[in-house]
C-alpha cells in the first residue's frame, strides 16, 4: 500500500513538471512607459484697474510637473464602456519625472494579447504631494465601473491641480502613453494699484471660495465636468480671514503690487 502511494506521488509530479516546462508560452510583456504636458498658460497679466483678478489657470507647467497619479481599464478586445468597464488594471499608480524621464513606482506592463485594449486616465500632482500640501484627494474604489471622479478638498488653496485628457483603447503597439493635462482649478492672483495722488495701505484680505468638489474627465467629451458639494455656509472655506498685511502704495504708483495668488475650484456644476 505504501509503495503503491509513492508510485502515485511521482507520477503526479512528472506530470506536472511537464505541464509547466510546455503549456506556458515563453512570451515576455512590453513595459508601459508614460509622458506628460500641459496645456499652454494664457498671459491675461495687463490690467491698469485698481484692483485686478487675474483668472488664468496656475503654475504646474512642462517644467514644474514632476508627479502624476495613473488609473487603466482594461476592457479585452472590445472598446471602453462607461457604463461597464471596470477600473481593475493600474490604480493610482504613482509616476515622477527626473529629468525629461517619467518612472512608474513599480514598473507595469501590456497585456500579452495584442488585441486587449486599455485606456488610461491621470491627475497631477499624486495624492501623496495634494496631502502633504494640506488638501485631500478622494479616488473611486478599485474595479468600479465609470471614469474615475477625484473629489478635492482645498484646504489650502496654494497649489495647482491637473486633469489629463484620457488615452482610450490603446493597445500594446503604442510606443507610450502620452497624457495632455489640463488645469482644474482657478487661478485667482489680487493685485492692487494705486492711480490716485495719495498714498494707500493695504491692512489685509479675506476670500471665501467653494471648499469642495468632484472632478472628472470622460472619454466622450475629453473636457473636465465639475460637481460641487455641500450646501450652503458649509460649502465655503474662507482663505485669509486672520491674516494682517501692511502694503502701502505711493500715490500715482504706475506699478501694481501682487497681494496673494490663490487655486481655487470653480463654484458651478457640470456633467459627471
Amino acid at each position: 500500500m505504501k509503495r503503491g502511494k509513492l508510485h502515485i506521488l511521482i507520477i503526479a509530479c512528472m506530470l506536472l513538471a511537464a505541464c509547466t516546462s510546455n503549456d506556458v508560452p515563453d512570451v515576455e510583456a512590453s513595459p508601459i512607459s508614460f509622458s506628460a504636458t500641459t496645456e499652454s498658460i494664457r498671459d491675461t497679466s495687463a490690467d491698469t484697474r485698481s484692483m485686478s483678478a487675474d483668472t488664468r489657470a496656475g503654475e504646474l507647467t512642462d517644467a514644474t510637473l514632476s508627479s502624476m497619479g495613473v488609473f487603466a481599464y482594461v476592457s479585452n478586445i472590445t472598446n471602453y464602456n462607461e457604463s461597464s468597464t471596470q477600473l481593475n488594471y493600474i490604480y493610482n499608480l504613482a509616476i515622477t519625472k527626473t529629468s525629461a524621464t517619467w518612472t512608474p513606482a513599480s514598473p507595469v506592463y501590456w497585456p500579452l494579447n495584442s488585441n486587449e485594449k486599455l485606456t488610461f486616465f491621470a491627475y497631477a500632482p499624486y495624492s501623496g504631494v495634494i496631502e502633504s500640501e494640506g488638501n485631500a484627494l478622494s479616488i473611486p474604489a478599485f474595479n468600479s465601473a465609470g471614469h474615475p471622479k477625484l473629489t478635492y478638498t482645498n484646504n489650502k488653496p496654494d497649489i495647482d491641480l491637473l486633469i489629463a485628457i484620457p488615452q482610450a483603447n490603446l493597445t500594446s503597439a503604442t510606443a507610450a502613453v502620452n497624457f495632455h493635462m489640463m488645469h482644474a482649478l482657478t487661478k485667482l492672483t489680487i493685485r492692487v494699484q494705486n492711480i490716485g495722488s495719495n498714498a494707500i495701505r493695504v491692512t489685509g484680505l479675506t476670500l471665501k471660495a467653494r471648499k469642495q468638489g468632484t472632478l472628472s474627465c470622460p472619454p466622450s467629451t475629453s473636457a473636465i465636468a465639475y460637481a460641487s458639494t455641500g450646501t450652503g455656509e458649509e460649502a465655503y472655506i474662507t482663505y485669509d480671514e486672520n491674516t494682517a498685511l501692511d502694503i502701502t502704495l505711493d500715490g500715482g504708483s504706475a506699478a501694481a503690487s501682487d497681494i496673494r495668488t490663490y487655486y481655487l475650484m470653480p463654484d458651478r456644476t457640470g456633467p459627471n
